[in-house]
């Protein structure tokens, strides 16, 4: 037996994913504290350069410049002196900007670009009058202008310079004209990429040293349980193994006195008894399926008996067989009950194994006979009884019954409906199956020697057996009715297991035997009496023939013939 998921995988499991918690817990308050950290002095220092910038700038002048978008001498001073401050701090951005509206604004001043960026981005700076879109690239600047105070925090974000991204932190001080009202904004980016590296730098350190000492810890843990439990384990699966291919009683060497020794202690005196128990189990199931079939608890969809319950019960389609001698309690009464017994099992020694080997289930049984159900088809059971006929017609030729005996049977076939149960009490319950098809299959295996058959076989089951009437010899003996459903059955006499004497006068005479009938069925009795005549002439111990005759002489002198029932038995 393979194990899917061990001790091993499991423990695998376990660690990697402390390792997985504990790195990510470690790694996340690492980069929330040197975050935390790196930004206040960020923000102390972009805030510091945005105020010094926004001081050194005049509002009257850029709602000036704002209007004629001129670059005057004075212009170029403001400009020279924003360049100035951003070359001694070395920051990335220094702006300076006129709101229009609260979506849109111009830019008034752009701090030229630096070598580094010139060769990055190129010749980028914005102009005198450039329209920008504020949306969401200036997310405090509008806080800022309403305000009247500079930015309390960072804006970071992250943004497309050349083909590299790069991390810029931003912050806003607002710009006063001389009534002291906000008319524009100074704006400083401060690039934080390094402190993203440096940041992922830290925390891949730290990961890497806890994932190091935790793959450590699970090596020197492993080799214990490997040591301890795993060895153990393996040979007390081997064991187990063996004792379910049913090696029994082969113990297992012990050593130690831990936890797994008393295990491997105890699972030696179970595999020692276990074989006594088995045997003794295997004894009785065989035992008890002589009596109660398996095949029961599978038509139920059980798995065996230990699951039933008195009151279960399941409907099923089958095919039900009734085999029984004709004359059994005439024979019964000139016997001992020693000689009695003797003779129903050799008539069942016969019989049962043409059953067993098609796939059929005997249920019950009543004297020398008994009834079988089949699941599968109905030619299966068609063709046992066509076997057990062939078996005890060799039987009588070759007298296994006496010398002076000659065994008369019938078999009746019928398919439909049966209820299978369990009945009785709690202390004793009964497997039985009840439906219609069962008795009709009775009532045909009596009937089988009034109309000179052994197998009759109703026309619901025929009618389930592919190529039927080219397989079998088959002649109609007629119609029975069913008096609680009022329906009419047809019915067949498969005459494949007849002596060949009789085969082969129900093949000489079976046109004209289905013709009486069919005339019989349109209730033209006279024409019917003149074919059953022929038929007796040819075949003269045929008793159906001689039913139908005494039938029709009855029938053929009637005033009203269509109010006969053309029936010839009731059910």
């Amino acid at each position: 037996m393979k194990v899917r998921f061990g001790l091993r995988s499991k423990f695998l499991v376990i660690f990697l994913l402390l390792a997985l918690v504990l790195s990510s817990a470690i790694a996340y308050v690492t980069r929330i504290s040197y975050e935390s950290t790196i930004i206040e002095k960020y923000y102390d220092h972009a805030i510091s350069i945005v105020k010094l910038a926004a001081s050194v700038m005049d509002g009257d002048r850029i709602q000036n410049y704002a209007r004629t978008l001129e670059m005057t001498e004075e212009y170029q001073a403001d400009l020279d002196r924003l360049n100035n401050i951003k070359q001694e701090t070395e920051v990335y951005y220094l702006y300076v900007m006129y709101p229009l509206s609260e979506e849109e604004g111009i830019y008034i001043f752009d701090a030229s670009l630096t070598q580094e960026q010139i060769a990055l981005v190129g010749e980028g700076e914005a102009t005198l009058g450039d329209l920008v879109n504020f949306g969401d690239n200036f997310p405090s600047a509008m806080e800022v202008l309403k305000s009247g105070e500079p930015s309390n925090q960072l804006d970071i974000t992250t943004t497309m310079q050349g083909e590299n991204n790069q991390t810029l932190a931003s912050a806003y001080a607002p710009i006063f004209n001389s009534d002291n009202q906000v008319v524009a904004f100074a704006g400083v980016d401060v690039n934080m990429t390094d402190v993203d590296t440096y940041v992922q730098d830290a925390s891949y350190q730290v990961i890497t040293t806890i994932v190091c000492i935790t793959v450590l810890g699970f090596l020197v843990l492993l080799l214990i349980v490997q040591i301890s439990i795993l060895r153990p384990m393996k040979k007390l699966t081997k064991a187990a193994e063996n004792l379910a291919d049913g090696k029994y009683g082969t113990p297992i060497a012990v050593r130690g006195r831990d936890e797994i020794s008393e295990i491997t202690r105890v699972f030696n005196r179970m595999s020692v008894n276990i074989k006594g128990h088995m045997d003794e189990m295997n004894e009785l199931n065989e035992a008890y399926h002589k009596y109660v079939p398996s095949r029961f608890f599978e038509f139920l969809q059980k798995e065996s008996v230990i699951s039933e319950k008195l009151g279960s019960q399941k409907q099923k389609e089958l095919t039900v067989l009734n085999f029984d001698l004709i004359d059994f309690e005439y024979r019964f009464r000139r016997m001992s009950s020693r000689e009695m017994f003797a003779f129903i099992n050799q008539i069942l020694q016969q019989a049962i194994p043409q059953v067993t080997e098609t796939d059929g289930m005997v249920e019950t049984f009543q004297g020398t006979g008994f009834t079988a159900l089949y699941s599968n088809s109905c030619e299966e059971a068609l063709s046992a009884a066509v076997s057990i006929c062939q078996k005890l017609n060799e039987g009588n030729r070759n007298q296994k019954f006496g010398a002076d005996v000659q065994v008369e049977f019938g078999i009746g076939i019928a398919y439909g409906s049966v209820m299978l149960g369990i009945v009785g009490h709690e202390s004793r319950m009964s497997a039985i199956s009840i439906s219609r098809q069962t008795e009709i299959a009775a009532f045909l295996r009596k009937l089988a020697s009034r109309y000179c058959s052994h197998i009759l076989i109703t026309g619901t089951a025929a009618a389930r057996i592919a190529d039927f009437f080219s397989l079998y010899h088959v002649r109609v003996i007629g119609y029975i009715r069913n008096t609680f459903t009022g329906h009419m059955e047809k019915i067949y006499d498969v005459y494949d297991g007849d002596e060949e004497e009789y085969k082969r006068l129900k093949d000489l005479t079976k046109d004209i035997f289905e013709e009486g009938v069919s005339l019989y069925c349109a209730r033209k009795f006279y024409e019917a009496r003149i074919a059953f005549v022929k038929v007796l002439k040819q075949f003269r111990k045929d008793a159906a023939a001689r039913e139908y005759l005494f039938l029709c002489n009855q029938y053929y002198q009637e005033e009203n013939p269509q109010e006969i029932d053309i029936c010839i038995e009731q059910f």
